[in-house]
């Protein structure tokens, strides 16, 4: 039982103080902007998304605020789909569509403090230039798909938003809270159960088998046994598998193509195992079991396809 009051924990610590306060903020906030008809404001930063993917409003402002949070954006998303403001299909080409904004804000974050250390100003910029580049080439999929599928109607919330006047700000604000509990109450419920599930079942290592039958396929991309090791390692830890890769480039083990290629084709292999663990658990707990199923799919299909395209061109530089 050592498990419960380990990691267990600590990961329930973090739903709880980082995910949660971050959703209530996602969903009370988009109601307070159609009360005070500022969603355009929010969204000018993906207006041209909006445009050439006939994204409506919410989803705009939906994909600006995965810059600041993935739990506050994916939040108000599911709280434009829960109210009818936004459609099945807009929901899936949006989250397609944000995955670049996404990737932005991990660059102050995560890939100037953690990777380029670690892997070097060369390597570093290569897997950053990568990484950025898929999540671009992602997003303008997610446009095409909107541009194809999505008609740009006006909906029901740009409807309110023009229509409706404030009049008194601490009104609105109480009115933005008040419309945000049905949403938050469905939402949340779904967080905590599926989090907690997928939590415990990390806890108890049964997604760790995944990783062993996923080692020997390494083999066929034909690489050298030390960027295997990046590849298992990747599977299992993105921040290990760099500082193995640092440690490997540092020694002369690996060449830097071969170092940021090693760390692509883990990301590869290690998304069926993020979309058991956490991918497909999350967007069920903000979209619901059928939607949430249909966005990780093709969430996980889009990101498989677009990553071994860029495998494809690392490697032809060798």
């Amino acid at each position: 039982m050592d498990w419960l009051f380990g990691p267990f924990m600590d990961r329930m610590v973090v739903l709880f103080t980082r995910i949660v306060p971050f959703i209530i903020l996602g969903v009370v906030g988009a109601n307070i902007l159609i009360k005070f008809g500022l969603l355009d404001k929010l969204a000018f930063l993906s207006r041209p998304f909006i445009r050439w993917g006939n994204l409506s409003k919410e989803s705009g402002a939906a994909v600006t605020t995965l810059l600041g949070s993935g739990s506050a954006g994916y939040a108000m998303l599911a709280g434009f789909y829960e109210d009818g403001f936004v459609s099945e299909r807009e929901v899936i080409i949006t989250v397609i569509s944000g995955t670049f904004f996404g990737y932005l804000s991990h660059i102050p974050t995560f890939y100037l403090p953690v990777v380029l250390p670690l892997l070097g100003l060369y390597a570093g910029g290569i897997y950053i230039v990568f990484q950025i580049g898929i999540a671009f080439l992602i997003t303008v999929i997610g446009i095409l798909l909107g541009w194809r599928y999505l008609d740009g109607a006006v909906t029901h919330a740009q409807k309110e938003e023009v229509n409706e006047k404030v009049v008194d700000r601490w009104s609105a604000i109480r009115d933005g809270v008040s419309k945000s509990i049905p949403t938050l109450k469905k939402i949340l419920l779904r967080v905590v159960l599926v989090y907690t599930i997928a939590n415990l079942l990390i806890s108890l290592n049964l997604f760790d088998e995944i990783i062993h039958y996923i080692e020997p396929v390494t083999q066929i991309f034909g690489l050298p046994p030390e960027v295997s090791t990046i590849v298992v390692v990747r599977i299992a830890d993105v921040t290990s598998s760099i500082t193995l890769a640092g440690e490997l480039l540092a020694d002369g083990s690996v060449t830097p193509i071969y170092a940021v290629g090693g760390l692509l084709v883990g990301s590869l292999f290690s998304m069926a195992v993020f979309l058991a663990k956490s991918s497909l658990p999350n967007y069920i707990a903000y979209f619901g079991p059928k939607l949430g199923t249909k966005v990780a799919i093709y969430n996980f299909m889009t990101n498989i396809m677009v990553t071994a395209i860029a495998i494809y061109v690392l490697f032809s530089f060798i």
